[in-house]
């Protein structure tokens, strides 16, 4: 089977078309006075699932961990060359780092924290290390959906520096309070907003009251980036959109009112 990896057509990370013209667009974003978020292909669980098929890839994980191991390495290392060319034509000009691999479901993690910790958590440590000394300094942010509370501290203990999206309709993520008290010294949060009940179901006032609950939570002493969970989807009355920025400048100024 690792025979069979070897001969895969693997892309070709220096093909010089991935990052053309990206260098202008994110200089231009910054003479612009906007704050450049850089997204990176650094996926190595989700391209080694999309490649097996999630149902085989969660098999690998107890079956066949050393293959699958073998798999992302591989991976990760075309994945690492195709973001330091992508990072020599944007810097100096970004200011967060985005990497992903989704954790958990709405209802719990989709692996113990003991496989995590083993077969993945080194890939991400290497991925953050590896952007700390290419990054020039850019935060880096974690995109994972879902219940991801109990994983928080190993993200903390790699090094991550900011969160998204706060999915608060998952099970143990809804008491932002408590996340703030037990995890934001070392974390931004971003995002928080929810919708999936209050945005497309609920009056402006709902969002107005989601809004404010939000920032009341999770934005004393800095450290929240007000969003929206996921993408506001096209059935969200514009009312309960223009409620979400309303409410936000109403209460996202410090000394924050109550």
């Amino acid at each position: 089977m690792k025979e069979e990896i070897e001969r895969y057509a693997w892309p070709d990370p220096s093909d010089p078309s991935r990052y053309r013209g990206l260098g202008e667009m994110a200089r231009g974003y910054r003479d612009e006075g906007f704050g450049v978020v850089l997204t990176t292909p650094l996926m190595v669980m989700t391209y080694t699932q999309w490649l097996r098929g999630l149902e085989q890839f969660m098999l690998d994980t107890v079956l066949n961990p050393n293959l699958l191991e073998y798999m992302m390495d591989k991976i990760l290392e075309i994945l690492m060359e195709m973001t330091r060319l992508l990072l020599e034509e944007v810097k100096p000009n970004v200011d967060v780092i985005l990497i992903s691999d989704d954790l958990s479901h709405q209802g719990g993690l989709m692996y113990s924290p003991e496989m995590y910790r083993k077969l993945f958590k080194p890939r991400h440590r290497a991925i953050v290390e590896f952007l700390k000394r290419h990054g020039g300094g850019a935060k880096i942010l974690y995109h994972c959906c879902g219940a991801a509370k109990p994983l928080l501290s190993d993200l903390v203990e790699i090094g991550i520096d900011a969160y998204n999206p706060v999915q608060v309709s998952a099970v143990g993520m809804d008491d932002t309070r408590e996340l703030k008290k037990e995890f934001g010294k070392d974390l931004t949060f971003w995002g928080g907003i929810d919708t999936q009940r209050v945005m497309p179901f609920g009056r402006p006032e709902d969002v107005w009251k989601e809004v404010k609950r939000r920032i009341e939570d999770l934005g004393p002493d800095g450290g929240f980036i007000l969003a929206a969970v996921q993408n506001i989807r096209p059935e969200v009355r514009p009312e309960n959109i223009c409620a979400l920025f309303e409410a936000a400048l109403e209460f996202g100024q410090y000394p924050f009112k109550s």
